[in-house]
């Protein structure tokens, strides 16, 4: 009977246990009382970012505004350019009240942008369809970047 109880008290904690997704070293914000809040220096966070994506893809961004988003559990933090014609998504995981760019693969860095409009035209991630523009214009373009080998945009 010892063995069944023993068995079952280590089925039950495992399948409750929360496993924090992999994700990068640098803290890019924290959990509070009012929602997430940016914690990374801004111009570590736009310098590094708009970095990324100009040596990474042929969007030249320089943002001027970011905001941690979330939905359903799920975290992302979205930069937009002065005129609102760009905006960058990075997914974000948290661990222990921290937020961090989220690490889907060893080394692998993943943003997805929308461009072309400067009203709609959203990033936003669906269970079924992926990652997508909401609310597209006719101009709107969708652009997904994915690095592997690095160390995150945040270094």
């Amino acid at each position: 009977m010892k063995p069944l109880l023993l068995f079952l008290t280590v089925l039950a904690y495992t399948s409750c246990s929360i496993k924090v997704q992999s994700h990068y070293s640098t803290k890019i914000g924290k959990i509070t009382a009012n929602g997430p809040v940016i914690t990374l220096n801004q111009t570590v966070l736009f310098d590094d970012w708009e970095d990324w994506l100009n040596e990474h893809t042929t969007i030249n961004v320089t943002f001027d505004t970011a905001t941690i988003f979330t939905e359903n559990d799920k975290y992302w933090i979205t930069g937009i350019n002065q005129s609102g014609s760009i905006k960058s998504t990075v997914p974000l995981v948290v661990d222990s009240g921290n937020i961090y760019e989220i690490q889907t693969s060893p080394g692998v860095s993943h943003s997805i942008t929308c461009s072309g409009c400067t009203q709609g035209c959203n990033p936003r991630e669906d269970e079924i369809k992926g990652w997508y523009c909401k609310d597209p214009c006719t101009s709107c373009v969708k652009s997904e970047t994915v690095v592997s080998g690095g160390s995150g945009i945040w270094q």
